[in-house]
């Protein structure tokens, strides 16, 4: 525990959660690289509520990753221009949730492709290390939209598994470019009108990300006692 809010848990492989006690077959290796990918356009910059819907959202979400010992991370924001705002590594709580909360909201124009390409690019996909990235966008490209489909493509044949987030205001969102980048599997898609709405996701979305890119769908021992098998003594 760092304090009321943040914690840094230590789960054993295969297991994540504050608590250490949600089946995650993504982490099975002991590693895994999340790179986020966030749209800070002026349709979603026009949501009044945006700062603090989305910091709710990520504190709820990464926090049940082991960020500190198995799960290295990236941030990367995007309007009509992409910007790497925390690259691939692993982070504290404190770290992760500062750079979160002072990402810019530049608004002006969406350009979907460049921001795919530049979170594509803060990962290592030529290692055993299972990858995988979460899109929160409302989906509206302003430049390029059947450029879309390649470039998913391009990040599906690097062996990336995406986890689509749309997060519109009023629930305006583009749901065919929010299927064709997590490469159109129904399953890795989630939307949302309001924070609240984001937010009682979590776990769902949670779930989602820890068997996209699992490195094998082997049992596990659900009634192994906290504490005794899924945590890692710090």
């Amino acid at each position: 525990m760092i304090n009321a809010t943040l914690t840094d848990c230590a789960c054993q492989r295969g297991w994540a959660g504050e608590f250490c006690d949600v089946v995650c077959p993504a982490t099975l290796t002991g590693r895994l690289d999340l790179a986020v990918l966030l749209d800070v356009s002026g349709t979603i910059a026009s949501n009044p509520n945006k700062d603090q819907d989305t910091f709710d959202f990520f504190q709820a979400l990464l926090n049940e990753f082991d960020t500190v010992n198995q799960v290295q991370l990236s941030i990367t924001s995007f309007s009509d221009d992409a910007v790497v705002d925390l690259p691939m590594g692993h982070y504290n709580e404190p770290d992760l949730f500062g750079a979160v909360k002072n990402v810019d909201w530049v608004g002006r124009l969406t350009d979907i492709n460049e921001g795919l390409q530049t979170a594509l690019s803060t990962m290592n996909t030529t290692d055993d290390v299972p990858d995988i990235m979460i899109f929160v966008s409302d989906g509206f490209d302003s430049f390029d939209p059947g450029a879309i489909g390649d470039n998913a493509a391009d990040i599906s044949n690097a062996g990336v598994d995406v986890v689509s987030v749309g997060f519109g205001l009023n629930g305006f969102v583009n749901f065919m470019a929010l299927v064709t980048v997590a490469d159109n599997e129904g399953a890795n898609v989630f939307t949302a009108s309001t924070g609240d709405e984001l937010l009682s996701q979590t776990t769902a979305i949670l779930e989602a990300l820890c068997t996209a890119n699992a490195p094998t769908r082997m049992a596990f021992e659900h009634n192994d006692p906290v504490g005794e098998g899924r945590f890692n003594n710090k």
